[in-house]
């Protein structure tokens, strides 16, 4: 959870405009929400590189065309 969420849900608490269950729920959610994050992140890049490793294996000098876009390996 960011600094400034944090700050916040402690000045609500000392203002008592929420509670603390409020409070605990909340981090609770952004620590899931943050995890889940990560993990997205890491299937993106795993993704990533394998597509990359996939696109090293074609021979080279091969010109694939998609659209109005060439690419040449």
């Amino acid at each position: 959870m960011s600094n400034e969420i944090h700050k916040n849900l402690d000045k609500l608490l000392n203002d008592e405009l929420i509670d603390k269950d409020v409070k605990k729920v909340h981090q609770d959610i952004s620590a899931k929400v943050e995890k889940q994050k990560r993990k997205l992140s890491n299937e993106i890049n795993k993704r990533k590189s394998s597509n990359n490793d996939d696109f090293n294996e074609l021979p080279k000098g091969l010109i694939i065309q998609l659209g109005n876009f060439e690419i040449q390996t």
